[in-house]
């Protein structure tokens, strides 16, 4: 007997790859980083619609807004996550996908891309590791954390205590990963100190395992 087909929410399949390696289990948690929108181009849309509950963090307003009114079992937190608690400026544009605190990502998006900046903002933006402090029920499994910070990624893997706050998977964008020397890439060789294999791939995602840490 053929399944039926399942229907994407992401951009390019992340959550059908994470549904995979989710099986068997029906209901779980998860983080999302850079959430953006509560359906469009969403890596946990797909979970949310089948019962699961997460953190969804979101440094535009609108778009935390929109996730908060049709995701309401989500905890929704509008911030940035940044290596420090501080303000930063976020560079929104007329595709809000491509909302960035990084000004040179900005710059080129604008100049070879042809996107526009309709505005800039100061936005508070805090440590991941702060955040779980903050929102993370006590003793939460999480299940996988989803992360796209538009250029930033690393940064925000960097914030967290990985020794605390442990997500069984991670998918982060890893965009000039060479496939046949990942070692190469800067978030690859991160995430291997912090104990975690690379264990798929999609256009621009890059998916890990965590290892068994002593």
């Amino acid at each position: 007997m053929y399944q039926s087909v399942r229907e994407s929410w992401s951009q390019e399949g992340e959550d059908l790859i994470l549904a995979r390696f989710m099986e068997p289990r029906t209901t779980g948690f998860y983080v999302d980083v850079g959430a953006h929108d509560p359906f469009r181009f969403s890596n946990t849309a797909f979970f949310y619609a089948r019962g699961w509950t997460g953190i969804a963090i979101e440094p535009d307003p609108d778009g935390a807004r929109l996730i908060r009114r049709y995701r309401p079992k989500d905890v929704v937190v509008n911030l940035g996550v940044a290596q420090m608690r501080s303000e930063m400026i976020l560079f929104r544009f007329d595709e809000p996908a491509l909302n960035t605190f990084s000004a040179a990502l900005a710059e080129q998006r604008q100049q070879q891309d042809g996107y526009r900046i309709v505005e800039q903002t100061k936005v508070s933006v805090d440590r991941l590791d702060n955040i779980f402090s903050r929102y993370l029920p006590a003793g939460q499994k999480i299940d996988f954390m989803t992360v796209d910070a538009e250029g930033l990624d690393l940064d925000v893997l960097k914030s967290n205590d990985w020794k605390r706050f442990r997500p069984e998977m991670v998918v982060a964008e890893c965009f000039d990963m060479n496939l046949t020397t990942p070692g190469d890439d800067p978030t690859i060789s991160f995430m291997a100190t912090v104990g975690y294999d690379l264990v798929a791939k999609a256009a621009n995602s890059a998916f890990f395992a965590a290892r068994e840490v002593p």
